[in-house]
């Protein structure tokens, strides 16, 4: 940004300095020089665009940096979380299946093996089905309020009305 910034400043001077030494000619002073004058004030403008432009990245990057963290760091734990809630629920299912399935081998009644296993372990698997079901609603809004539409920052306003 800063090279681009002295690149207009320089090519605002250059404009500016013929459109000086051209108003000495007769004929063409009246067409170049305004057309000139114009063109450097418009690098100007753009030069000092872009250099409020680098300021307003910087200002913005630091201003979210802290925010931003802390949600990265959030959403992280938050997979942390599911992660876990689906191994523990994967853990619970198995020990399920691999005790019905020995008291099946013994000789058991497979209802009733379901119903005793099901009778021990559903409150806890409905216990964490419930849990990671109520923390959903804080996603969806955490996600919904994410915005969507971005405008155009401030400089490129300014520059606009300017043009």
């Amino acid at each position: 940004m800063i090279k681009k910034k002295k690149e207009l400043l320089k090519s605002a001077d250059v404009k500016l300095n013929w459109a000086i030494g051209l108003a000495l000619l007769p004929g063409v002073n009246a067409i170049a020089c305004p057309i000139l004058y114009e063109k450097g004030n418009m690098d100007i403008k753009n030069a000092i665009a872009e250099s409020e432009e680098g300021l307003l990245t910087v200002a913005a990057a630091e201003t979210i940096k802290g925010p931003l963290i802390t949600s990265l760091t959030n959403l992280v734990s938050t997979f942390e979380y599911i992660s876990e809630f689906y191994i523990t629920l994967t853990d619970e299912l198995k020990s399920i299946y691999e005790s019905i399935k020995e008291s099946i081998n013994d000789g058991n009644n497979l209802e009733e093996v379901h119903y005793e296993r099901m009778k021990k372990k559903g409150p806890i698997i409905k216990m964490a089905c419930r849990t990671y079901l109520s923390k959903m609603p804080d996603v969806v809004t955490n996600l919904e309020v994410i915005p969507d539409d971005y405008d155009e920052n401030y400089v490129q306003k300014w520059l606009s009305e300017r043009s």
